[in-house]
């Protein structure tokens, strides 16, 4: 759709039906930002489409030759495993506490750290005897003699040179949901990268081991200061123990026995004495008690009543044998008479059981008094001892108490050394065996395919950097390119209405034009409706069609016009104002003898340079070329002539010359009309297009519009954005 404008009634420019799409273009752009940058993102790419290939195939050039002269990587790779926790080996059952999430993170980070310290790599330098190595060095290809430093002996130099090697061919990699590390080696001989990966492993674990040992190591050293200190401390003490204890005469009876209630017994052997004899007067004075009971009991009661008596067997026996005699003197003094030898003989026996009887009662309860006797003097003889006892005791444990106060001391040393030994031992017993939270999984294996150059992702380097540098240089050539290309650029940046496009032709435009079903035809078809649309009142009687250089196909836009106002019945004429490069007469295809010059110099009379080019359509060329065109154009004649042009014709169409650098545009604009701007796509720049606009409207001149001419709308890359292009043929 194409932008057509016309005046209102205060000289303002105001769009049309048909064409406010392209008009009003930058409103539709902030309306449609996302459309607008695709738009014009694809329009610059397929413009400077060139300058991307071109920078794609350099730089795939380049990524071939780096393939075809880079030197083959290997890369090896051996992983080894890292607990958080390790098992105790003397204490299978115990394991170091966990840590929270925060230190086990800390820990694996601290753990990679030490796999890329400078130590594991001396100790990989040293253990694969790389110092000094030239052949090392050729394999990494690393340079064999370095500069002379100030600061480092070549030795050091040497040195430092492998250990950067090691660094920066050195990788290692944790994934966050695994504990098993990987250490990667680059070299370009892949059994060195293996060999190098396999080492860095080893002494990774090797190292750690020796860190774990060397702790312990302190921890036995320091333990065993203690220790010595402790013996000697506990020597001391117990010496002062044994040495009071000695002068004091304090013996230790216990000998370190408990009795069978486990308490300890005395240690003193006055308190032992005294414990001992207070023993034996408790039971003396329990056995005075009973033997004053069994003897007052004896007093009070008959003697055969006694349980001593009764319980004596002997009497038991006496008993007996009397209650024998007794029954068998009653069986004789029944049958025989009181004086009978047998009865006298029985009577005499039972009477002498009695006597023996009553003897041994009384023996026993003799001895009752004399148990009572000797159990009283017992318990006095003990109550006498333990007096003195008592005596002795308490002076004793007056001393006791400093010799007390020696033996905690001796206590205390003796537990402090006796967990300093056990604890030596345990550390002696766990030197040669340390517990390790680290475990070789994978041993490196040789690596058969490099991993540098790749193939494919050093062509897709190369490709994708041809992209963004080709993209680059489109991008700075776009913004150091501002001419203007396309009717929106005409609408946002000059604030002209766009009044339609002219495609490029290989072809004479005559020929073009000529033919109504060509594109151009068709475009200024749709330029000539937008021109009879220019004002209320219709088409503005006088146009001049200028441009800002020399060119650009105001000429080719005259005829064009010209012939398309003939076609719809208007009479016409054509001016060819430009009296310095006049063309006019070579599109309408006549002579060029006498014209505008020589009228405006008052040779000539008008009915006299009027000709006719074709129906309805006069032309009047520019004649001789005169030494001061803007001499001529300022004079009385002009106006005068576009007056009686005015009333002679329907439309007088002005071929003007360029704006810029002549002032002769500027003069035919402000006594025309109309002016219409000629611009050839992607010639001029914004800044001299603004400042023709400018030029123009500083004299008053009505700026109908602008025509975009030699447009290639498919190598600018906008195809069939805005512009309108209408073909017949296939039904369309």
């Amino acid at each position: 759709m194409n932008a057509n404008a016309a005046f209102d009634g205060s000289g303002n420019i105001a769009p049309y039906a048909d064409d406010v799409e392209a008009s009003t273009y930058a409103d539709d752009v902030e309306a449609s930002t996302f459309d607008f940058s695709l738009r014009h993102i694809w329009a610059a790419t397929y413009r400077n489409r060139f300058i991307l290939l071109v920078s794609i195939a350099i730089c795939l050039v380049l990524s071939i030759v780096y393939l075809l002269l880079a030197t083959p990587v290997y890369q090896a790779q051996a992983s080894v495993k890292i607990e958080e926790q390790s098992t105790r080996i003397l204490k299978a059952d115990e394991t170091e506490q966990s840590r929270n999430p925060i230190d086990a993170a800390r820990f694996l980070q601290t753990q990679l750290d030490v796999i890329r310290s400078r130590s594991v790599a001396m100790a990989v330098a040293r253990d694969q005897h790389l110092f000094g190595n030239t052949q090392f060095l050729k394999a990494m290809r690393a340079p064999l003699t370095l500069k002379p430093s100030n600061i480092l002996t070549p030795r050091q130099a040497q040195e430092e040179q492998v250990l950067a090697i090691l660094h920066d061919n050195m990788s290692v990699s944790l994934p966050p949901d695994s504990r098993i590390a990987t250490i990667s080696f680059r070299s370009p001989d892949p059994r060195l990268a293996a060999r190098i990966a396999d080492s860095f492993a080893e002494s990774y674990i090797r190292t750690d081991l020796q860190r774990r040992y060397d702790a312990s190591a302190y921890a036995r050293q320091f333990i065993a200061g203690q220790l010595a200190d402790a013996k000697q401390q506990l020597e001391r003490s117990e010496r002062a123990a044994i040495d009071y204890s000695s002068s004091q005469r304090l013996i230790d009876a216990s000998n370190g026995t408990e009795n069978k209630n486990g308490t300890s017994s005395p240690k003193s052997l006055t308190v032992s004495r005294l414990v001992a004899t207070n023993s034996a007067y408790a039971d003396a004075v329990a056995k005075r008690t009973d033997a004053e009971q069994k003897w007052r009991q004896a007093q009070g009661a008959s003697i055969m009543s006694l349980p001593e008596v009764l319980s004596n067997t002997a009497i038991q026996t006496l008993v007996q044998k009397r209650a024998e005699a007794a029954a068998d003197y009653q069986t004789q003094i029944q049958i025989r008479k009181a004086d009978y030898p047998s009865v006298l003989q029985a009577r005499a026996q039972v009477a002498a059981f009695d006597r023996q009887i009553a003897t041994l009662a009384g023996n026993i309860r003799a001895s009752l008094q004399a148990q009572y006797e000797a159990a009283l003097r017992q318990e006095k003889a003990f109550g006498g001892q333990i007096a003195g006892l008592e005596q002795a005791t308490l002076g004793e444990q007056q001393r006791n108490v400093q010799l007390s106060i020696l033996r905690r001391a001796t206590d205390t040393g003796r537990s402090l050394y006796d967990t300093l030994l056990q604890r030596y031992r345990e550390l002696n017993a766990e030197a040669g065996i340390q517990p390790n939270n680290i475990q070789l999984i994978d041993r490196a294996e040789l690596p058969t395919v490099p991993v540098s150059p790749r193939l494919m992702l050093t062509l897709l380097i190369g490709l994708l950097s041809g992209m963004v540098i080709g993209v680059a240089a489109a991008f700075a050539k776009e913004h150091l390119n501002d001419t203007v290309r396309s009717g929106p650029e005409i609408s946002r940046q000059l604030n002209l209405p766009f009044l339609g496009a002219v495609p490029q032709s290989s072809s004479p435009m005559r020929e073009v034009l000529l033919d109504r079903k060509s594109a151009a035809s068709e475009a200024y078809s749709s330029i000539r409706t937008a021109l009879l649309m220019a004002s209320q009142t219709g088409l503005p009687r006088v146009l001049a069609f200028t441009s800002i250089e020399a060119g650009e196909g105001k000429t080719t836009s005259s005829f064009a016009t010209a012939t398309g106002l003939s076609r719809i019945g208007k009479r016409v004429v054509v001016i060819d104002c430009d009296l310095r490069r006049p063309s006019l007469h070579k599109a309408f295809g006549i002579e060029n003898r006498r014209g505008m010059s020589n009228y405006l110099a008052g040779q000539v009379t008008l009915d006299q340079i009027l000709q006719s080019a074709e129906e309805n359509i006069s032309v009047i060329t520019c004649g001789d070329i005169p030494p001061d065109p803007t001499e001529l154009l300022s004079g009385h004649a002009f106006p005068q002539l576009l007056m009686s042009l005015r009333e002679a014709f329907d439309s007088v169409i002005i071929d003007a010359p360029p704006i810029l650098g002549l002032a002769d545009a500027v003069i035919i604009g402000s006594n025309a009309d109309g002016i219409i701007l000629v611009m050839e796509s992607g010639r001029n720049y914004r800044g001299e297009s603004r400042l023709a606009v400018t030029r123009l409207r500083r004299v008053g001149s009505h700026i109908i519009g602008a025509i975009l001419t030699k447009q290639n709308l498919r190598d600018s890359g906008y195809a069939y954005s805005q512009d309108y292009q209408y073909r017949y043929g296939d039904g369309t």
